[in-house]
């Protein structure tokens, strides 16, 4: 039996950004404002439809991909159910949340749409490094956007860039984001492109030491409806549990240091909620 063929493709609408953040690994390329053509879109979901075999989710990209406009967004969006409703089509976004009102998270709901907001936590770090064109911090117009997306009834994940300007925080940060109303958030490191080379901005021995601190404050917490992407993996099976490997290295060291009867043989569930971890160790 052929194991269906899971697609995630990414689709960059636009080459353009309405921010100026300090560790932008595209800021040579945002200032273009090219913007993907109808024809070039119409291929690119034509031939997924194609080569699918099972479940697909687009991730609609930029640059700042609300830059094309609602109109102009909605019938992009139109263009790929057209081709691929058939099998089923689910859609994410990322976004800086800048320019999301009323009407853009109601366009965003209508299509049951998974969104992802850039935000590098409380103002003191997000405006740190995600500013405006005029230097002017964004935090409160990010702020803003996901209290709209809210309204219209989407609960939305962070994406929280980690530098060594927040290294400092990680207890603080999971702290914020829990309470700020986000269900999950991602610590993706820095980087940036320096002569053609990728280089990150944090090395991976303060990433791995920042994420087992965050994993430690997380499951502190004690929040069912919050969790960490880094240890939400795909599940596997483990025994008799339904379980999920932690993604980083990081994790799987802080794993391994707890009992084995907590671990589930160095595993952590996939529902990543306190509630199902305590069951899982009372049982084991």
């Amino acid at each position: 039996m052929t194991t269906p063929r899971r697609l995630a493709p990414v689709v960059k609408l636009i080459e353009s950004c309405n921010l100026a953040c300090s560790y932008c690994y595209q800021e040579d390329l945002l200032g273009r404002r090219r913007v993907m053509s109808e024809a070039t879109l119409t291929r690119i979901v034509s031939e997924l439809a194609r080569i699918r075999s099972g479940p697909l989710q687009i991730l609609w990209f930029g640059g700042e991909p609300t830059l094309v406009g609602r109109r102009a967004f909605e019938r992009a969006v139109d263009i790929a159910e057209a081709h691929l409703s058939a099998g089923g089509v689910r859609h994410a976004i990322q976004t800086n949340a800048t320019l999301i009102d009323d009407a853009w998270a109601a366009l965003l709901a209508r299509h049951r749409f998974t969104v992802t907001v850039s935000l590098d936590g409380f103002e003191a770090l997000h405006d740190h490094h995600r500013k405006a064109p005029s230097g002017r911090g964004t935090h409160a117009l990010t702020m803003a956007g996901s209290a709209a997306l809210k309204r219209a009834g989407i609960t939305p994940r962070a994406s929280c860039v980690l530098t060594p300007h927040a290294l400092p925080h990680a207890e603080a940060l999971v702290d914020w984001f829990a309470e700020a109303g986000f269900w999950e958030a991602d610590f993706p490191p820095a980087g940036r492109f320096v002569g053609g080379r990728y280089e990150l901005l944090v090395t991976p021995e303060q990433y791995g030491e920042f994420m087992v601190r965050v994993f430690d404050r997380w499951l502190a917490l004690g929040r069912t409806d919050f969790r960490i992407f880094a240890f939400a993996a795909s599940p596997a099976r483990c025994g008799d549990c339904r379980v999920a490997r932690p993604r980083t290295a990081s994790s799987r060291r802080h794993a391994r240091s707890m009992p084995p009867s907590a671990t589930m043989g160095g595993c952590i569930r996939a529902t990543s909620s306190l509630a199902s971890l305590s069951t899982c160790w009372a049982t084991s």
